[in-house]
């Protein structure tokens, strides 16, 4: 009975104790126990609502309450499981391509100091308002503190939301469009860029806009002064913009892409900054240079 079925002969004895299938006969004399061939239903029964998840002991429960009705609401609830386990499954998917991708960027040869042209597809990500804002540091160590005094208020505000916490990880700031034209560098809010699966599970997402970016991709944080590299990068996206014939339409985004303390130190981290562009006139040097 049991290789008829593929189960040990210790199983089938298990599902004896727990009450669940029971011998056909017991020989007296050696113990050995027979099964009858039809009996193999109920095997297969106990070993199809175990492939879905469900306990031993839920089963029992099942079985015996002897009612369809328990089983429809048990087999309902694991689907529910199984939904949500699937669910943090693509979050936990999509977020290790992501750290493969940033990875392999951060180890390459095309970070370099240059201002770069990329056209981005359609996007969204959930926003954190940041109280007051946050002020450029001139000091790395109140930079990074208060850094982290962001991080752990989006924390909190993610737990409040009844967000998963996977997606607390490479938390990213921005400054609005407006502040960004008038060389303001204060990020008024924090933000997590989503996938399409992740978009699915998050109530509120905004959109970001497809379109032309300029884009900065570095390895250290801040300047040798100290400073954030907002400082410095919003004043040069704003020439290089101008040398251009551009004009800056949209806020600026200062993403962490690989942020590994325990192997890389406080300060390296491969961080993206971007902000979406689009041509003043007809776009004449944006043609000469291949963009549109």
């Amino acid at each position: 009975m049991a290789a008829a079925n593929g189960v040990s002969t210790r199983l089938l004895r298990y599902y004896q104790e727990l009450g669940l299938i029971e011998p056909a006969h017991i020989d007296k004399m050696t113990g050995h126990r027979f099964y009858d061939l039809l009996q193999s239903d109920a095997i297969d029964m106990v070993r199809e609502l175990q492939g879905i998840g469900l306990t031993l002991d839920e089963i029992v429960a099942i079985v015996t309450s002897g009612s369809l009705r328990g089983l429809h609401d048990a087999v309902l609830s694991r689907r529910d499981m199984i939904v949500e386990e699937i669910r943090r499954l693509e979050i936990a998917r999509d977020i290790a391509m992501s750290m493969v991708e940033s990875i392999e960027r951060f180890q390459g040869n095309d970070i370099t100091d240059q201002i770069l042209f990329e056209r981005a597809p359609a996007s969204s990500m959930v926003v954190f308002d940041i109280p007051a804002g946050m002020a450029p540091q001139d000091d790395v160590r109140k930079g990074r503190e208060e850094w982290e005094r962001v991080l752990r208020f989006v924390k909190a505000e993610m737990i409040e939301r009844d967000y998963p916490l996977e997606l607390f990880r490479n938390i990213s700031c921005a400054v609005p469009c407006e502040r960004v034209v008038r060389g303001d560098h204060r990020a008024t809010y924090a933000f997590v860029r989503l996938t399409q699966e992740m978009e699915a599970y998050v109530q509120g997402a905004t959109p970001i806009p497809a379109g032309l970016y300029l884009v900065y991709y570095g390895r250290e944080m801040y300047l040798p002064s100290g400073e954030g590299f907002a400082t410095h990068l919003i004043p040069r996206f704003l020439d290089y913009a101008q040398a251009k014939d551009l004009e800056i339409c949209g806020d600026y985004y200062e993403e962490i892409l690989c942020r590994w303390p325990l192997l890389l130190g406080d300060s390296q981290k491969l961080f993206r900054v971007s902000v979406q562009v689009r041509p003043r006139g007809n776009g004449g040097k944006l043609k000469e240079i291949g963009c549109i």
